[in-house]
């Protein structure tokens, strides 16, 4: 959707399933991995990751494996996707080709590790894990395999990279009270900074200029809608405003486009319904 919240196109939609945690590819393709939770042949109702073009064409499964497959996040070349799985017995972060092929373990730890997000230069990955208590926010380096824990207080998750490279948001329980934080990707200290307040926050996403953050909130009763939060003014515009779940945002930041075309598209996921808006 454009960052008005205006116009709205169907790219995929499913009465045999759910849909979650759509991710742009920065090709200029515009592909979007997704997780679908799907009854599959012989086996229980499963999460695996599949792609499809923005057209709505070219739907592919990549993972097929009877554990659940979940939270894509493509590397910033858009050669590779990184996922949790839970194949191992307990939920690691993986990486596998766009093809969905050369699978590799990256975590290989007994802890629960989830919700990868690729760093802009494509080095490291951050993620959230229980290996240090309920949940704090880690890096990972691709290199060396050097595991960084950022996060010292809260419950925390949903780590997202500022385009830049510099900071992390991330979503934090703290005194009682959820919050929206942004640290430093060296980790949270004196650079920390609440944002948000009262939010009960599934995912973030940066626009390409770093000036905003997308998100999506539960509210009452019983529904969930995508706002956008200028870091400049501390404005916040609920774009969705009606009475569905919309949450999972993504915001399209293609790296080989022009400035014109950067920022501008937002995928989301509806009840029962894979959606994004275009903008005029």
């Amino acid at each position: 959707m454009d960052v008005e919240g205006k116009k709205e196109v169907t790219v995929f939609s499913t009465r045999e399933g759910q849909i979650f945690f759509p991710s742009w590819s920065p090709d200029p393709s515009g592909v979007i991995a997704f997780t679908m939770l799907a009854p599959q042949p012989g086996l229980k109702w499963n999460k695996d990751i599949y792609i499809i073009n923005s057209d709505g064409t070219g739907l592919r499964r990549l993972t097929k494996h009877p554990a659940d497959d979940d939270h894509p996040s493509w590397s910033p070349d858009g050669r590779w996707i990184a996922f949790e799985t839970e194949r191992d017995g307990n939920p690691e972060i993986y990486i596998m080709d766009k093809n969905g092929r050369r699978l590799r373990n990256l975590t290989r730890n007994p802890a629960i590790d989830t919700e990868p997000s690729w760093s802009p230069d494509g080095r490291r990955i951050a993620f959230s894990s229980t290996r240090a208590g309920e949940g704090h926010i880690f890096v990972l380096e691709l290199d060396s395999g050097r595991v960084k824990r950022l996060t010292v207080k809260g419950i925390n998750g949903s780590p997202a990279w500022s385009p830049d490279g510099r900071w992390i948001a991330f979503t934090s329980l703290r005194g009682g009270v959820w919050g929206i934080y942004i640290m430093s990707e060296k980790g949270e200290g004196r650079s920390l900074r609440r944002i948000i307040t009262g939010t009960q926050t599934l995912r973030l996403s940066w626009s390409s200029d770093g000036r905003k953050i997308v998100f999506s909130d539960l509210l009452p009763p019983g529904r969930m809608d995508i706002f956008v939060l200028d870091l400049d003014t501390g404005r916040v515009d609920n774009l969705t405003n009606r009475h569905v779940w919309d949450r999972y945002p993504d915001w399209y930041k293609p790296y080989r486009l022009g400035v014109r075309a950067v920022g501008k598209l937002i995928t989301l996921w509806g009840l029962l319904k894979f959606s994004f808006k275009i903008s005029p």
